[in-house]
């Protein structure tokens, strides 16, 4: 059996548009939450760091046209 997780409380104060992004991202991604869309940054944030910094690597985003975008952090 897993051992639960242990959770911590966190506060951030964030700019009326800071969270006007994050409920736009609550709908498209149909997240749960506005702590599960900061989560879900957060790993994105993580992989494209760690890529970065492991070999100068990219992260790039390819549309349903196969047109790609280089994200750039």
């Amino acid at each position: 059996m897993k051992k639960p997780t242990a959770k911590h409380r966190l506060q951030f104060d964030f700019s009326d548009k800071a969270i006007e992004q994050i409920d736009e991202l609550v709908i498209l991604t149909e997240a749960a939450s506005r702590a599960e869309v900061i989560r879900n940054a957060l790993k994105l944030m993580s992989l494209y760091m760690k890529l970065k910094k492991a070999n100068g690597g990219e992260l790039i985003v390819k549309d349903w046209n196969a047109k790609e975008t280089i994200i750039l952090l």
